[in-house]
């Protein structure tokens, strides 16, 4: 399931919640220890302070972290199974 058809599934059920009244919780606490395990993995780069010649580098880990998120939270809340 790629990204789109992910965040087209994510609304519908922010929609549906809006509209019974309820909030969905922003982070579950499993994707906050993803996002924590996965930041671990690329810290040597995404908390490299030498910007000047490591931007683009470091632009690539955060997007590699971004898609990795995404394909495991999804995978893990039976969101891409179809």
């Amino acid at each position: 399931m790629d990204g789109v058809c992910i965040l087209i599934c994510v609304l519908r059920i922010w929609l549906a919640m809006a509209a019974e009244g309820r909030r969905a919780p922003n982070i579950s606490v499993s994707e906050k220890s993803l996002l924590v395990e996965l930041v671990g993995k690329h810290a040597d780069i995404i908390e490299n302070k030498d910007t000047d010649k490591i931007t683009v580098v470091k632009t690539a880990a955060w997007k590699l972290l971004a898609d990795e998120f995404n394909m495991l939270s999804a995978v893990s809340s039976g969101a891409a199974s179809s």
